[in-house]
């Protein structure tokens, strides 16, 4: 007996369990009505969840930021910023810390304010003149879940008109421990050619940077549930193949791609709460890297 167990603790020196590495992802979704986490949700017809599900749609969470999408066709991605302090927040809080938490415990706030535009890097159909909405005909399906490294959240919506025919979208958003950018990933389900509009909102008095494959924006949110708003930093990088059309409508940097079925950018977020990416300087110094 003492041999085996000799054996079993060399065995866990040589070969540890994969579970003991800290874990700073996490994702969250439920339905208001049992408060049960779910992997999937399933909504018929138009798929507009927004009122039933927890925080409004699904959500993903690591070290700097949490994203959500908003369960109906608004397409948008919303940000909720990190002091860093805290791990889990969605588990904690569900999105909407306290002032107390907020002051005394570490929390991070829903600063963000996404109103009509796609938000950080969210997704629209392009007509070639203007953003359609994700409007689904039949059906819309949220998914969350673990991966190797990381968390995600996936929404498809089903039956979208475009163009005098439907298509079949799903927008899938990556995060993983110790990085900064997620990976948010458009695709056509039947591989049909489809062209998207994306990018990054923001508010008067934000500072606009636009670079090569990249933009950035720092500034205050007119934010609807902070006590105590600060600035807030968010960035997008692209392909300037897949979106070599970029234009500034006084609210959203936004791009429109070419026709492709598949698409992929990053989106990062900061916040003046945390120790890191906290001012300006420091944030588009950070992307100037």
């Amino acid at each position: 007996m003492n041999k085996v167990l000799l054996f079993l603790g060399l065995a866990l020196l040589v070969f540890p369990c994969k579970t003991a590495r800290a874990q700073h992802t996490f994702y969250s979704q439920f339905l208001r009505s049992d408060s049960l986490q779910v992997n999937e949700i399933w909504s018929p017809g138009k798929g507009v969840e927004v009122k039933t599900a927890g925080h409004h749609g699904p959500a993903v969470e690591n070290q700097y930021m949490a994203l959500r999408f908003y369960f109906d066709d608004r397409g948008a991605i919303d940000v909720y910023n990190k002091s860093g302090e805290m791990d889990n927040e969605l588990a904690r809080w569900s999105w909407y810390p306290s002032l107390d938490a907020q002051l005394n415990e570490g929390a991070g706030c829903d600063e963000y304010f996404v109103g009509k535009t796609v938000g950080l890097g969210g997704i629209r159909l392009w007509d070639g003149a203007q953003e359609l909405k994700l409007s689904a005909t039949k059906g819309r399906r949220s998914l969350v879940g673990r991966t190797e490294k990381g968390v995600f959240m996936e929404m498809t919506s089903y039956g979208i008109p475009y163009q005098e025919d439907t298509v079949d979208v799903s927008v899938r958003v990556d995060v993983v421990d110790n990085d900064r950018w997620a990976v948010v990933t458009t695709r056509e389900l039947q591989g049909k050619p489809i062209r998207i509009a994306t990018g990054i909102n923001y508010h008067p008095g934000s500072q606009v940077r636009r670079g090569e494959g990249w933009a950035a924006v720092w500034g205050k949110h007119p934010a609807d549930v902070a006590s105590y708003p600060g600035a807030i930093g968010g960035a997008i990088r692209f392909d300037t193949f897949l979106f070599p059309e970029e234009e500034d409508t006084g609210t959203t940097i936004r791009l429109i791609s070419t026709p492709q079925s598949v698409f992929t950018t990053r989106i990062l977020a900061a916040s003046e709460k945390e120790s890191q990416l906290n001012t300006a300087e420091r944030f588009f110094a950070d992307l100037d890297k």
